[in-house]
């Protein structure tokens, strides 16, 4: 049951969520699944909007990435209780695969919005820095005692 809920709550918002092309651009016709590329990186993409292709549905990258690593990055540490450092590991595995499946299948193809772009670094920096502001936001309210060191 926890894998369906897993699975239900987890996998298929992420899914559902992953934008690839950057709007304005044109597909590829060279684009091949099982073929390694890299995604366009500039100093102009760290804001970069992404859509789900034809570009109906326009939303920033860091939406997918910060605000899905957050919440991966809770549901690692809270309800599968993980440490910080083993959840963040996890969650950077998990956002590493991701940029793999992405490298390796391209929108362009029978995949649609389940393809990437390419694999991005710039996306592993926004799921460290998702998995960082949840690492803050939990020390900041996280309840303690007037003992240093011991937790309520």
């Amino acid at each position: 049951m926890r894998k369906l809920l897993f699975v239900l709550l987890i996998v298929v918002p992420a899914l559902a969520w992953a934008g690839n092309p950057l709007p304005g651009t044109a597909p590829d016709p060279n684009a091949k699944t099982g073929h390694w590329r890299w995604a366009y990186q500039d100093n102009a993409t760290w804001w970069k909007y992404t859509s789900y292709w034809p570009g109906k549905e326009v939303h920033t990258s860091w939406l997918d990435h910060g605000v899905g690593s957050y919440m991966l990055f809770n549901y690692f540490h809270h309800n599968r209780k993980m440490s910080n450092r083993k959840a963040f590991i996890w969650l950077m595995a998990c956002g590493t695969g991701w940029e793999a499946k992405d490298a390796l299948v391209p929108f362009e193809g029978k995949a649609g919005k389940f393809g990437g772009e390419g694999f991005s670094g710039q996306d592993l920096v926004r799921d460290a820095t998702g998995a960082m502001t949840a690492m803050l936001f939990n020390y900041i309210t996280e309840k303690r005692s007037h003992k240093a060191g011991v937790k309520r």
